[in-house]
């Protein structure tokens, strides 16, 4: 093996009690069945059907921000995969706290 970095997800998350989730109950996800934000694949086509109902919330960017901030290191939230959320982010220079307004 090779002494490179590992891409692998991370496996400790911060407990959801320390951010605010009020946001979770408008999201235009619930009661969508979770698999369709889990792909098998992790590709533009395997995610599409998230990626549409993502379009469609009003809170977009508090999920967005949340899977950043946990962090989050798999499946679509926001709209994006965890590298798309990534490249966000630094692209943009914002901390995930930051709001869009």
């Amino acid at each position: 093996m090779s002494g490179g970095k590992r891409n692998a997800p991370r496996m400790i998350m911060k407990p959801d009690f320390d951010f605010d989730m009020e946001w979770v109950d408008q999201a235009a996800c619930a009661g969508a069945p979770t698999e369709i934000f889990f792909p098998n694949y992790h590709t533009r086509e395997s995610t599409a059907q998230a990626r549409d109902i993502c379009k469609k919330c009003g809170v977009v960017w508090e999920c967005l921000k949340y899977a950043t901030e946990v962090p989050i290191d798999f499946g679509v939230w926001g709209g994006m995969l965890p590298s798309e959320r990534r490249r966000y982010f630094r692209k943009n220079k914002l901390p995930p706290t930051q709001s869009r307004g």
